[in-house]
């Protein structure tokens, strides 16, 4: 995985945390855009085989502030057999990619 391709995707994945910290105690019809952007950015960076995961934290006493963190998760390179099948069966699901029959 070169480093321009690193690069861009954590800087997508700035972007996402943004999105989500600004908008996820917003109701929904004020937060449609902005998470449906939000989707959009994290299936871009799954496209670039990464595994995006994302967690919020916040105050029931104080919902005005929320943290949330993004983290990209690379595939490990030279994985067995058995993990490289269920990394590649993830990456094609994700991007909707039909593999001919074997």
């Amino acid at each position: 995985m070169n480093e321009e391709l690193k690069k861009k995707a954590e800087q997508l994945a700035v972007e996402l945390k943004k999105l989500l910290q600004e908008n996820l105690l917003k109701s929904a019809s004020l937060a449609h855009d902005a998470m449906e952007k939000a989707a959009k950015i994290r299936e871009e960076i799954q496209q670039m085989g990464f595994f995006v995961e994302w967690e919020a934290k916040f105050d029931p006493g104080n919902l005005t502030k929320i943290e949330v963190d993004v983290t990209l998760w690379k595939p490990k390179q030279n994985m067995p057999p058995e993990d490289q099948k269920i990394y590649d069966d993830w990456f094609t699901k994700t991007n909707k990619i039909e593999l001919p029959n074997r």
